[in-house]
């Protein structure tokens, strides 16, 4: 009997360590998979940071303006536009992106967007003109659906890192419409706020947005008549 009890209490000393064994194996697994995870998803950002940060750099080097925020890229149409902020939204009305007084200004954000890698809602700003061939003129193709199908895509790198977004909607509204303007909205009114802008788009993929969702507005001139053209996207995963 008591060969049998010690037979007993080795067999249940020697379960008890294989299981001790495969739980500490176990959660080391887990524990080295989760930190090669973090290590490669580290290298990615890392490396998406030294590659857009050092561009950006280069940029404000390049122009001497410190006011260069992202570049904007449609990556169908080999289309990439330097974007300053400053400190109203007036100023690069009539400023190039050296700071050169210029009727045609240059493209420029909404002074009021205080994170770009966090915002709601970001808006861009470009003039168009009917003599003159400017870089935001190529929106107004947008109203033309089988482009807007074909162009959808658009990348914001900034100094940290880079965004996709993809467009949904395209609107003409008047001059003196304001709803697009507001870019602090949250939750359920920023629900409502996006419903007011595509409301009457000319062209809608219909896409979901929801609360959780960031947008993307692009705002150049029409003339005939004289109207603002918007454009929406909505920022993706990468």
């Amino acid at each position: 009997m008591k060969k049998k009890r010690k037979l007993k209490k080795k067999i249940v000393l020697l379960f008890l360590s294989v299981l001790i064994i495969f739980i500490i194996s176990l959660v080391l697994g887990l524990f080295l998979h989760q930190e090669e995870v973090k290590k490669v998803t580290e290298q990615k950002i890392k490396k998406k940071e030294k590659i857009y940060k050092s561009r950006i750099s280069i940029l404000k080097e390049l122009y001497q303006n410190e006011d260069i925020i992202v570049e904007l890229s449609i990556p169908s149409l080999d289309f990439n536009e330097i974007i300053v902020k400053g400190k109203d939204n007036i100023y690069y009305l009539t400023h190039d992106i050296q700071k050169k007084e210029k009727k045609q200004g240059t493209a420029f954000m909404d002074y009021r967007t205080l994170e770009i890698d966090t915002a709601k809602q970001i808006n861009i700003y470009g003039h168009n003109s009917i003599d003159r061939d400017l870089p935001f003129a190529i929106l107004e193709n947008y109203q033309k659906e089988d482009f807007f199908k074909e162009h959808r895509n658009i990348i914001l790198k900034t100094e940290k890192n880079y965004y996709s977004y993809k467009i949904f909607a395209v609107s003409r509204v008047p001059k003196n419409y304001e709803e697009h303007m507001i870019i602090a909205y949250e939750g359920e009114e920023f629900l409502n706020h996006v419903n007011k802008m595509r409301s009457n788009a000319l062209l809608d993929t219909k896409e979901n947005i929801t609360k959780n969702d960031d947008i993307l507005v692009l705002q150049t001139c029409l003339f005939d008549p004289k109207e603002f053209l918007l454009v929406f996207a909505k920022k993706i995963q990468t």
